[in-house]
């Protein structure tokens, strides 16, 4: 009995352990109720007792610490930020995870007194420009204020770059960004402008800067146009810009001789380069005399000095300085032809049998300046058929020889047109001495054989000259056809056979001239007839103002001839030794330029350059 009464009373207790682990659900919560400023952030706790698994469920604008959890916990309510002019209200639901027991808690939110932003204008922020240097700080409003970064970061914007402006808002006391839609805000000079819903961080991009003015002022590439050279069609490229030229006069092939060339150059700048700021006449080209441009122009204008003479121009003859490169001249070699021009720059002393520069032909048109420099020792000898003999067979009418020293002349041919200087002078002599002799059969001078509407001046002769026909002269055989024989002397014998002069053969037609000339030679002869003159032996022309040695023998075919002393005479007026000797009737009576003439006294006058430079020998005319 009492065995049956023990197992009873374990059983009962196993079986209220039992219901001890299987006891009813519990969920309650507490508070039931909570409620909450418009102003968001704050936060309320709420007990949550329950012996099962719960959930939350909850409105947007209300935060829990957590949604779910088993058993009792502590649960932290936090409400958004109510922005709207309403209060709000929700339920808190805290619903078992099995079955349908839950509990509920009430919370409401006042209302906002806060104003929503609608400046939408956002004011301090530009457009940048290159070399400012960027805001940090925008304009502030009443409703709010901001910051401002840039992208890229820049102490100073540069040229060429697209900026983008991150502003950062912040409402004021009694306003609020909350509200606000997106894309919003507007900068100006900014586009596109973004910002997200209910946010106060603004994105401005801005279009680029300006590109970089260009700032390479000197101009590559171009240089001072060049006789010969070819033109550039464009710039030396920079890392700025590059370009092309075109010149005026326009070139085909080479540049000119003597012309002053203007470049107009086009410059096209690189990618980030402007000439937009570029100040007017920026530019510089080297060599030019004026460069221009207009302000924020591409077109530079560069004008340039002109282009040197060519080579045997006048302005830049061909120089002449040994025997082979006076036997060069007239010959066509390397352009030396007889129309160039010519300057001898050393004395020279000549070999062998010399041939003349120009022919009958083909006669030496351009000029030869001698520089005062000597040419020794000419020699032409044996019958030469045609003739037309010495340094210059024959010079045309725009030929010119100037400055010449002929020294020691040697030419004996039986040819005619023979002369120290020239056989033949349709052109110019000046500023010339021969001394030597010359020996021919015709038309035979010191300086020229004929003078064919030609000009003989300020040039003297020492030579003796013999010829074995006629027309013979001390300075020329033949002056014809309006030719000027005028300040000049001769000091040499002279022998031929008819019409023989001391200055000049014959002054052969009426509109030729001898004038204020002196004939000094000791003995002039004719061997046929009396055609023999101190001046001329014969004149057809005009004389003026000639002078003949008072001692010099005077022979024709029949004797001594006695002159008739006439300063318009073939005989020329008388002229004494002393008178040659002085200095004052060569100056005053005969009008020897000083210039052109060392004139001082105890001897004969000297030779200048026609530049009124010394001829570089001595020189040692005298009355023998």
């Amino acid at each position: 009995m009492k065995t049956t009464f023990k197992y009873l009373i374990a059983a009962a207790v196993i079986l209220m352990a039992g219901c001890r682990e299987t006891q009813d659900p519990l969920l309650s919560v507490s508070p039931t109720r909570l409620e909450f400023d418009a102003a968001g952030g704050k936060s309320q706790d709420i007990e949550i007792t329950s012996n099962i698994l719960w959930r939350i469920d909850r409105p947007d604008w209300l935060d829990v610490s957590t949604d779910s959890e088993k058993g009792k916990a502590p649960v932290t309510v936090t409400a958004k930020d109510n922005t709207t002019t309403s209060p709000r209200y929700g339920l808190l639901k805290i619903i078992a995870a099995t079955g349908t027991l839950s509990a509920e808690v009430e919370v409401s939110q006042k209302e906002s007194t806060l104003i929503k932003i609608n400046n939408r204008e956002i004011k301090g922020v530009t457009a940048p420009v290159a070399g400012a240097t960027p805001v940090k700080v925008i304009e502030a409003t009443q409703q709010y204020k901001g910051e401002v970064a840039w992208t890229p970061a820049s102490s100073t914007f540069a040229y060429d770059t697209t900026y983008a402006a991150v502003i950062t808002l912040t409402a004021n006391e009694g306003y609020t960004l909350h509200g606000v839609v997106e894309n919003y805000f507007t900068v100006a000079g900014a586009d596109p402008v973004t910002n997200a819903a209910n946010n106060g961080v603004v994105t401005a991009q801005f279009p680029e800067t300006a590109p970089a003015p260009v700032s390479i002022a000197a101009i590559a590439g171009v240089t001072a146009p060049v006789l010969g050279a070819t033109p550039v069609t464009a710039i030396t490229e920079t890392a700025q810009y590059d370009g092309t030229v075109e010149w005026s006069p326009a070139v085909t092939g080479t540049f000119a001789a003597v012309t002053a060339y203007t470049a107009t150059i086009t410059l096209t700048p690189k990618t980030g380069f402007t000439l937009t700021g570029v100040s007017e006449n920026f530019f510089t080209v080297a060599g030019a005399t004026d460069v221009s441009n207009e302000a924020n122009s591409y077109v530079i204008t560069a004008v340039f000095p002109a282009t040197g003479a060519a080579p045997g121009s006048e302005d830049h003859p061909f120089i002449v300085n040994s025997p082979a490169t006076l036997q060069k001249v007239g010959s066509g070699t390397d352009g030396w032809t007889l129309d160039k021009h010519y300057r001898q720059t050393e004395n020279i002393t000549l070999t062998g049998n010399w041939t003349p520069v120009g022919t009958s032909l083909s006669p030496f048109t351009g000029s030869y300046d001698g520089g005062g420099y000597s040419i020794a020792n000419l020699t032409i000898s044996g019958n030469i058929t045609g003739g037309y003999l010495g340094l210059f067979g024959r010079i045309g009418a725009d030929g010119a020889v100037r400055n010449v020293a002929l020294r020691n002349v040697n030419i004996n041919s039986t040819s005619g047109f023979v002369g120290g200087i020239a056989g033949w002078n349709a052109g110019t002599i000046e500023n010339c001495y021969v001394t030597g002799k010359v020996s021919s059969k015709d038309e035979t001078g010191g300086v020229a054989g004929v003078c064919d509407n030609g000009v003989i001046k300020n040039c003297y002769s020492t030579c003796d000259v013999t010829c074995s026909g006629g027309q013979i002269g001390g300075i020329t055989g033949l002056c014809t056809n309006t030719s000027r024989i005028a300040h000049c002397y001769a000091t040499g014998k002279i022998s031929g056979t008819v019409r023989v002069g001391g200055i000049a053969g014959s002054n052969g037609s009426p509109d030729d001239t001898i004038e204020r000339c002196v004939a000094l030679n000791p003995e002039v002869s004719a061997s046929e007839g009396a055609t023999v003159g101190r001046i001329t032996g014969r004149n057809l022309g005009n004389l003026s103002t000639n002078f003949g040695f008072i001692e010099m023998t005077l022979t024709g075919s029949s004797g001594n001839v006695t002159p008739t002393p006439s300063a318009t005479g073939v005989h020329g007026a008388n002229l004494t030794r002393d008178n040659a000797n002085t200095s004052t009737g060569w100056i005053g009576t005969m009008g020897f330029d000083t210039d052109l003439w060392d004139i001082a006294p105890n001897r004969l006058p000297y030779l200048k350059t026609t530049k009124g430079g010394a001829f570089k020998e001595e020189q040692d005319a005298k009355v023998n």
